[in-house]
């Protein structure tokens, strides 16, 4: 990953702060945004420094056009590019029934983690197609395949199809996306009472943040680009697509 230029869209929640840690570890420069305020940031950025590696923090909520296009010009500003893009923001409402789900929450949610993305990678793509290189990494969450927390399933799926509309329209330019479904992870927002509903089927610890964020490490290589279109799992045998 060296001098390529990796934006993650919440680096101080979620993994977030390890995908950060990962990067600057192998040498990429570090577009670090978050909707809250930068200095949740900051021991981030100390870690990141520390590595050796260059960063920039900005707060941006990814479900406005006008703040991502913001930005996005701060990346090219200061990096010229980018190559990389972590889809990692999450809206984390209180679980609803059907009965129950709220609007604010539903529309919340969808424009944050699904309408967030497509922003995101709208603003982006034309820059990877110029240079002939890019990934995109979506993270969800698990509902969308155990069909629980109606508002998250429906989100977690949009994104899938999201990122598959993006592979196949974008394949031919050396640019690939896929989708990463976390589950079992600690600390993970995405789903805070895994272990407790799954504790049958799966293993009896949750998985660390470092084994969380490395596959992702694997597809953003150079050498993954007949990887694309893909949603892949991490939940510690839970479940199997």
């Amino acid at each position: 990953m060296d001098n390529k230029t990796v934006m993650i869209t919440e680096a101080a929640r979620n993994l977030g702060p390890q995908l950060a840690s990962l990067f600057a570890n192998e040498g990429a420069n570090l577009i670090l945004n978050t909707a809250d305020d930068t200095s949740l940031l900051s021991g981030v950025i100390s870690n990141v420094n520390e590595l050796g590696a260059k960063a920039i923090t900005n707060r941006s909520d990814v479900g406005n056009q006008d703040e991502v296009k913001n930005l996005v010009h701060k990346a090219i500003e200061n990096f010229g590019k980018v190559d990389v893009v972590i889809n990692n923001a999450n809206y984390d409402p209180i679980p609803e029934s059907l009965a129950q789900t709220t609007f604010g929450n539903w529309s919340r949610k969808i424009q944050v983690e699904v309408t967030g993305a497509l922003i995101v990678c709208q603003a982006i793509l034309p820059i990877m197609v110029e240079n002939r290189w890019g990934r995109i990494i979506n993270y969800i969450g698990s509902d969308g395949f155990r069909g629980s927390h109606i508002t998250s399933a429906t989100t977690d799926l949009g994104i899938i199809g999201l990122t598959r509309g993006i592979a196949r329209e974008y394949k031919d330019h050396n640019i690939t996306a896929n989708c990463i479904s976390i589950g079992g992870i600690s600390p993970n927002a995405y789903d805070r009472n895994f272990l407790t509903t799954n504790r049958s089927s799966m293993s009896e610890r949750l998985g660390t943040p470092e084994e969380g964020v490395f596959l992702t490490s694997s597809l953003v290589s150079e050498h993954s680009g007949h990887i694309t279109g893909q949603c892949l799992l991490l939940n510690g045998g839970q479940f199997f697509l």
